[in-house]
């Protein structure tokens, strides 16, 4: 995960990276990813690897299951909606 804040990017809320980064916060099998974002077994990988980090985020693999790893500091995944600032976002997810 990122160690400085302003790595870390919210997300927008109900796209694929949030369905993502959700599944991934209770833990998620490749398989499960797929299922969450419709997204074929090489796409859902590759996300674990781009997505994730772009979003500032990191994981890490237990047997099977991925897990979400958020950066220090952060206690929620930084969802953005609309009609919401990227300031707001972070700052919500931090509380």
């Amino acid at each position: 995960p990122a160690t400085d804040m302003k790595m870390v990017r919210p997300v927008g809320e109900g796209t694929k990276r949030h369905l993502l980064l959700q599944a991934l916060l209770i833990g998620a099998t490749v398989e499960k990813l797929q299922e969450v974002t419709g997204w074929n077994r090489a796409t859902a990988q590759s996300a674990l690897r781009w997505d994730v980090p772009q979003a500032g985020m990191g994981c890490r693999r237990e047997g099977d299951t991925y897990l979400l790893l958020l950066p220090a500091g952060v206690k929620a995944i930084p969802v953005k909606a609309k009609d919401q600032s990227r300031a707001d976002a972070l700052v919500a997810a931090c509380r």
